[in-house]
């Protein structure tokens, strides 16, 4: 029905009257995260649709521009008044204190991308919603080879006094007067887009997006600096109830009755669709590094009575304004409160991987269930009929030669005996029914690849034993359905851990426990995880002399792409280079975690780590540790390729 209404109406007068009405009903039901995305319905057409219509887009675009003329700037062409404030200095040195402590290679991108980037080439570079160029300036000043960098904005006179800075150090910026809801970035140009606090202005999200996709080099970077609260309000409302508890605590000479009190924007793109930044990122780009942060602190900090309030170089204000950090940290790193601030590297989605993403059915379905409810098991195992196929017998189903051993240390931990079960990446039953052999009550597998092809999407077999499509990002089932989670070799194919840990937490009954026996780690000799055949010929991790041709133990992390590609290029022709390259480098099978980041996965998370071991060590040749430990920091354990963790949930 939509498909039609949309063939009659789309061209016609009737067009932009069905988009304002759109329009509307979203302004009177706004909250959703994805209210765009939802409920354009038969007018969207992703990258190609042109939602501007549906605003009085030449008054905010007025708006924005006389807004943003009239800011004050420092010296160093950054924001100035609220943005200077000693307080929000203070604030985001911490903040990029912890981000330059996890972010390994990428804490430094002008570094990385004169490694990376052939020295032959020219480094291209490319700013979306530059604004005065401070950022742009320093950036500039830190090259030490042939480099330009495009800056792009919407308001010409912001561009004023960068042209005459750069012409005056001779600094390789140019500028150009663009609309970022209509940009055309030519493709594989960039090596590098970086948008400042600009996504949240922005109302063609999915639009843009796929032109900074396409306008990377194959190994270019995207990286994203934003705020991301809530649409229009920019904080959501119970974070904004949090910091005021917050203050009140604090001493009344210093904060006197100053709260926080975020008025909804009224002009100009202020937050227009800055809910569905995140959510529409994972469509197009693969994380590299994110850190999400800040609960509150930047209300605190641009706050003009608070910011100067909690100067730091007053020994009493600094106090507070630390525990006021320290809240703000806990609160997100616990996930009490929902985070504003992002801070990411990412790599876009190959075209075949974001053609799989889109034809993966987004959950599991049963029958007619509604899929805005949370379905229970006992309705599950009630309703969905025996399978009659022969393939998975208890006779033809076998435990895999890694799975034994996992299957054998679950038991010190849990006797499985009267248990409910989910196993997470479950090929098959096997598991499973050496379980209920045990005298598990009942299990159920997911994995979201094998169902691909097939029609039926969940099947159960006699012993109360379940196979099905899920994606442990996003189970719907209800709270606490499970005992146990069982999982052998899924943690370093997830994307997204910290999300589907929250959500095996969700899953867990109080008491029960996570068991997961996962590797190789990315951070350790054969995180490469090579496992792919080509020409007829295998390579696998797990066999050295089918590996060794293409790269040595800890190649993947001492190496970067070009130094790999010219070694291979000795060996290999092109076809064959592009292809390892792609299975090292970029093959979404693998989620490249170091062992620093599943430790910090764990230890932010609600669980109680209860058992962590190392049960696959290397051998590390002299001197590539201490390599590996200046490029990737000393918390990473590289020595750790197989890795066993209990979660317990109190």
């Amino acid at each position: 029905m939509k498909d039609y209404i949309k063939r009659k109406i789309t061209g016609t007068s009737l067009e932009p009257l069905a988009r304002k009405v759109w329009n509307r009903y979203l302004a009177l039901n706004k909250g959703t995260a994805n209210n765009h995305r939802a409920a354009y319905g038969p007018f969207q057409d992703h990258e190609t649709t042109d939602l501007t219509r549906a605003y009085d887009y030449d008054r905010l675009i007025e708006e924005e521009k006389e807004h943003y003329s009239k800011i004050e700037v420092t010296e160093k062409l950054t924001e100035g008044g609220k943005h200077a404030h000693k307080a929000w200095e203070f604030y985001w040195k911490r903040v990029s204190e912890n981000i330059q402590a996890s972010s390994g290679t990428y804490g430094n991108l002008v570094a990385y991308l004169e490694k990376n980037v052939p020295e032959d080439k020219k480094i291209n570079v490319l700013s979306l919603g530059s604004g005065y160029c401070g950022h742009e300036i320093m950036m500039a000043e830190q090259f030490s080879r042939e480099y330009e960098i495009l800056c792009v904005d919407i308001n010409e006179d912001l561009f004023k006094k960068a042209r005459e800075v750069a012409d005056g150090r001779d600094l390789g910026l140019s500028f150009e007067v663009r609309d970022l809801n209509f940009i055309e970035i030519p493709p594989g140009k960039y090596d590098l887009i970086f948008a400042h606090a600009v996504l949240h202005h922005i109302i063609n999200l999915e639009r843009l997006y796929g032109q900074i996709a396409g306008g990377l080099t194959a190994e270019g970077l995207f990286h994203l600096i934003e705020v991301v609260g809530k649409n229009r309000l920019l904080i959501w409302e119970e974070n904004q109830a949090v910091v005021n508890k917050l203050l009140d605590i604090c001493p009344a000479g210093l904060v006197a009755d100053t709260r926080i009190h975020v008025t909804e924007e009224e002009e100009g793109m202020e937050g227009v669709r800055q809910e569905e930044i995140l959510p529409l990122l994972k469509d197009y780009f693969y994380p590299q590094y994110e850190h999400l942060h800040g609960a509150f602190m930047r209300y605190v900090c641009l706050d003009e009575r608070l910011g100067k309030a909690l100067c730091p170089s007053r020994t009493e204000a600094r106090k507070y304004l630390d525990f006021l950090i320290d809240c703000d940290e806990s609160c997100v790193r616990r996930k009490l409160l929902k985070p504003l601030e992002v801070w990411g590297v990412y790599r876009p989605k190959k075209s075949k991987d974001f053609k799989q993403a889109q034809d993966k059915p987004d959950k599991f379905s049963f029958g007619d269930t509604d899929q805005n409810k949370k379905i229970s098991l006992d309705h599950l195992f009630e309703n969905l009929p025996l399978s009659n196929d022969p393939g998975f017998s208890p006779a033809n189903q076998q435990p895999l030669e890694h799975q034994k051993l996992p299957l054998e240390r679950l038991f010190l931990f849990d006797d499985v005996r009267g248990k409910t079960v989910l196993e997470i990446g479950a090929d098959d039953a096997a598991l499973l029914y050496r379980l209920k052999e045990r005298g598990m009550r009942r299990g159920m597998g997911i994995n979201n690849w094998y169902w691909d092809d097939q029609k039926v999407k969940a099947l159960k077999f006699p012993g109360d034993i379940i196979l099905s499509y899920g994606d442990i990002g996003s189970l719907p089932l209800e709270d606490e359905s499970f005992d146990l989670i069982f999982t052998v070799a899924a943690f370093e194919h997830i994307h997204d851990l910290e999300t589907a840990v929250d959500e095996m937490y969700r899953l867990l009954k109080p008491g029960g426990i996570v068991y997961s026996f996962f590797g190789p780690l990315w951070s350790s000799g054969v995180g490469h995880h090579l496992y792919f055949e080509r020409n007829g010929v295998w390579y696998r991790f797990s066999d050295k002399e089918t590996v060794l041709p293409i790269l040595d133990d800890y190649d993947h992390l001492l190496l970067d792409r070009e130094k790999m590609s010219a070694r291979l290029r000795a060996g290999w022709d092109d076809e064959a280079v592009e292809e390892f390259i792609y299975q090292i480098y970029d093959n979404p099978h693998i989620n490249r975690y170091m062992f620093s980041d599943y430790m910090r996965i764990f230890e932010d998370s609600d669980f109680k780590v209860v058992h962590l071991e190392n049960l696959g060590r290397m051998e590390i040749k002299p001197g590539v540790y201490e390599s590996l430990c200046s490029m990737y920091g000393e918390r990473n354990d590289f020595s750790c390729a197989t890795l066993e963790v209990v979660l317990k949930k109190d």
